[in-house]
């Protein structure tokens, strides 16, 4: 996670106090947030601003919502704050106390402003094949059979990109002749005419690759292969 510090509302409260029996104006102060290197990504640095008072003997008190403030308690007016896990907003608070007396008070909401994910961090969604129109299971098939095969590609379709076509019938025999070629339409669609076998595989190449006319075994996805299915023929 990439974050950056901000304050989102600060809220300076005045109060009185009472001490004994005597009643003191509670002064307000001012919170402020930063971001620093060698923070964890969770953490901010929180620091009374230049209204904070500046006198011996005064302490500060911290007081986070759901994450931690760590010193809770010091006589610095600067501490770190740590966001309970998930969590990207909370709320600080800091008592400034002169012995027994408290003097001064503020509070602050606070956040880690996490980037935008960049388009190119997103992984891109896997390219298919899909076969719309199946051809027959004909085991035999042969030179005088014939039939029609379509489908649709989903996801990003590289320039150039061709279908290749097979149908098995004891081997896998490119189709319609040795070394067809298939365009994607502008719709993501392709289709042709076959001869039938008893199993069909289609496959999206990169341009310019020569997969064989014939085949025993079909090759994966990877390389120039980019896509690929198999499906049986209808009626089997």
């Amino acid at each position: 996670m990439i974050a950056r510090a901000v304050v989102v509302r600060g809220a300076m409260l005045g109060a009185l106090f009472a001490a004994g029996c005597a009643e003191h104006t509670l002064r307000s102060v001012e919170l402020r947030s930063a971001r620093r290197p060698t923070l964890h990504a969770n953490q901010l640095e929180i620091a009374v601003a230049s209204s904070a008072p500046n006198e011996r003997g005064v302490r500060y008190r911290w007081f986070g919502g759901a994450g931690t403030v760590v010193p809770a308690e010091s006589d610095s007016a600067v501490t770190v704050f740590t966001f309970a896990d998930g969590a990207v907003r909370d709320h600080v608070r800091v008592e400034v106390w002169r012995g027994t007396t408290r003097i001064a008070r503020g509070e602050a909401d606070v956040a880690l402003a996490v980037e935008p994910r960049r388009r190119d961090s997103v992984p891109a969604a896997p390219t298919t094949i899909e076969i719309t129109q199946t051809p027959p299971f004909e085991p035999q098939g042969g030179p005088d059979t014939r039939a029609d095969i379509g489908g649709i590609v989903r996801g990003v379709i590289e320039p150039g990109a061709r279908i290749v076509v097979y149908a098995r019938a004891n081997e896998w025999y490119r189709q319609p002749t040795e070394q067809a070629l298939h365009v994607v339409r502008a719709d993501s669609t392709w289709g042709t005419w076959t001869h039938t076998g008893s199993t069909y595989a289609v496959f999206l190449v990169r341009r310019g690759a020569n997969l064989p006319s014939r085949m025993d075994r079909l090759p994966g996805v990877g390389g120039v292969v980019l896509a690929r299915t198999i499906v049986d023929g209808f009626g089997r």
